[in-house]
């Protein structure tokens, strides 16, 4: 493994060229420096590490020598203390409280939600009609998460939630790109904006709250969160703890799914053979009826395209971890404070591990790959002790939408789509995701599909 270090200006270090283009350098750093690369943001040490074996030293076998990482942590005004940020004791409580919730017997009880869901959304969908399919996708699974997770219909306060999420999307890369960080106590245009939108989701999150606890309890997480006592009785989690948890599982467990899924949509337009494959197998398993959870193991192609989307367009593009004490990391002492890098993007690129790593090839993982790779090789939820808890609830999710929308409905990009990726927390599309939808009766287009440039990933207008 080289520990080569990029040339980077004097004061900056690398944080300007990450800034520019993070999916395009971060690719360049692995591919011409190795597997470990040291940088340098400001006065921030940071490693990019893209081995799979020292990945898994980070995330599993020396996991309890990190944290999670500085970018991360400026989400806390939006996430509080939930999961996705919270260290330690409370981590661990927490995650104990709402794990039962996805148990495998608990997920399943989800797919009719998911299928129901799905159905009404397509149900509106007509041919020819131009639509931002990620902002489908965004309300479709926002509306899922509610239900499963929480036990009501999201309702009206949808719109309400879709537009305070893309101005907390728009504050957090802002805040992440920034060389300093005003205090958002501050009455500046984006403080103001990043308030109001706060001010919107805790209204939303606040009425759903408040009317389980009126009413009686269910087998879901915000039961689990509502009674949730001690051993004395008394409640386990405040009123705040319980906020900042339905906030890191609403925002979180929609975002990351819609975002996959419009990625998925997208990759199949630009692959019609692909896309004829699906709909071939969707066809001859559903016969025009909706999927449910017993299809999908008679839906391996299905399966297939979504880990291949995620291999390509990981909806979690990046994983840091910020080392507490020196130790040891890929042959190479970590200093403490440290943020090492891990990406998704970078690994799921390798041609160490993926023959024609920048080829859309669903049918790879057809033939026993996922086993013969080596651990990290293939991480699109994390891994270890603090993966994605919804990993499980997400695969069926995507999968089951999938089936439901691409029996009845092909997408082709609408002319003069620009569609580019957003890297953020996650990994979106920046100007949405404009598709035509055309009902299957339509012949399947035989146009060939153009094809990412190899040298420039990053770069995904068409």
């Amino acid at each position: 493994m080289s520990s080569a270090s990029p040339p980077g200006h004097w004061l900056f270090g690398h944080a300007r060229l990450f800034r520019r283009d993070p999916l395009g350098y971060a690719t360049i750093l692995a591919r011409t420096c190795g597997d470990r690369v040291p940088l340098r943001f400001l006065t921030r040490r940071a490693l990019l590490i893209s081995h799979p074996q020292g990945i898994g030293e980070v995330l599993v076998g020396k996991s309890r020598s990190f944290r999670k990482h500085f970018a991360l942590r400026l989400a806390r005004p939006a996430l509080g203390d939930g999961l996705l940020i919270s260290e330690g004791s409370t981590w661990t409580q927490h995650r104990q409280i709402v794990q039962p919730a996805f148990r495998k017997e608990a997920i399943a009880s989800y797919a009719p939600i998911m299928v129901e869901h799905a159905t009404r959304l397509v149900d509106h969908w007509q041919d020819g009609q131009t639509l931002d399919v990620h902002l489908q996708m965004i309300d479709v699974t926002a509306r899922i998460v509610t239900q499963c997770l929480f036990g009501t219909e999201l309702g009206a306060g949808a719109d309400e939630a879709h537009a305070a999420m893309a101005i907390l999307t728009e504050s957090f890369k802002s805040r992440l790109d920034a060389l300093v960080h005003l205090p958002l106590i501050l009455p500046t245009p984006a403080n103001r904006r990043f308030r109001r939108a706060m001010a919107g989701i805790d209204g939303v999150l606040g009425r759903i709250i408040s009317q389980r606890r009126q009413g009686p309890p269910r087998p879901d997480v915000l039961s689990a969160l509502l009674q949730a006592a001690r051993p004395d009785g008394t409640p386990a989690l405040d009123d705040r703890a319980i906020r900042d948890e339905v906030a890191t599982l609403f925002l979180a467990g929609h975002e990351t799914t819609a975002n996959a899924l419009s990625w998925t949509h997208w990759l199949l337009a630009r692959h019609p053979d692909c896309q004829a494959r699906l709909e071939r197998e969707l066809d001859e398993t559903l016969a025009g009826r909706p999927p449910s959870l017993a299809d999908l193991p008679q839906l391996p192609y299905c399966r297939q395209v979504i880990e291949e989307s995620m291999r390509l367009m990981p909806p979690a593009w990046i994983i840091g971890r910020e080392a507490l004490v020196p130790v040891e990391i890929a042959g190479a002492l970590v200093q403490r404070g440290t943020t090492v890098l891990m990406s998704p993007w970078v690994v799921h690129r390798d041609r160490r591990w993926f023959a024609e790593p920048e080829r859309f090839l669903p049918e790879r993982w057809g033939d026993g790959l996922a086993e013969r790779l080596p651990d990290f090789a293939y991480f699109p939820f994390g891994g270890g002790a603090r993966s994605c808890i919804g990993a499980g609830f997400a695969r069926m999710e995507m999968a089951l939408l999938l089936a439901c929308m691409a029996s009845r409905f092909r997408m082709t990009l609408a002319p003069g789509a620009r569609i580019e990726a957003l890297p953020t927390i996650t990994l979106r599309p920046r100007w949405g995701m404009p598709m035509v939808l055309q009902a299957r009766s339509s012949p399947v287009p035989t146009i060939p599909p153009p094809q990412l440039r190899p040298n420039a990933p990053a770069r995904l207008a068409t």
